[in-house]
C-alpha cells in the first residue's frame, strides 16, 4: 500500500473539502482505498491530507493527474501543494 502525502494552505475549508469530495470517485476507480484528513496546529485552513492506495503507481498516477490539479485550483489553494509519495517501510505498536 502507498500514501500520498498533500500539505497546502487553503482560503476557506469548506470549499476545499466540497472539491476533494469531488475527486472520490475518480480516485475509487484508482485503487484509493481511505483516507485521513489533519489540520495543523488548530488551523483550519492548513492541512495534511492523507489517502492510500494499493499501489505505489496508482498513488503516483493520482498525483500527477489532471483531476488532482484542477481540484486544487477549484479548492481555493493558495500557496504550491507539497505532495509526497510514500511508501511504507514499518509500522508497529508504541
Amino acid at each position: 500500500m502507498a500514501w500520498l502525502h498533500i500539505h497546502h494552505k487553503v482560503q476557506d475549508y469548506n470549499n476545499w473539502r466540497q472539491a476533494w469530495e469531488r475527486t472520490a470517485e475518480y480516485k475509487r476507480h484508482q485503487g484509493w482505498k481511505r483516507f485521513r484528513l489533519f489540520q495543523v496546529a488548530g488551523e483550519r485552513t492548513n492541512l495534511i491530507v492523507m489517502e492510500q492506495f494499493d499501489t505505489l503507481e496508482q498513488a503516483r498516477a493520482y498525483a500527477t493527474s489532471d483531476v488532482l490539479q484542477n481540484s486544487l485550483e477549484l479548492a481555493g489553494v493558495i500557496a504550491p501543494a507539497e505532495i509526497l509519495i510514500l511508501d511504507g517501510l514499518e509500522e508497529g505498536p508504541a
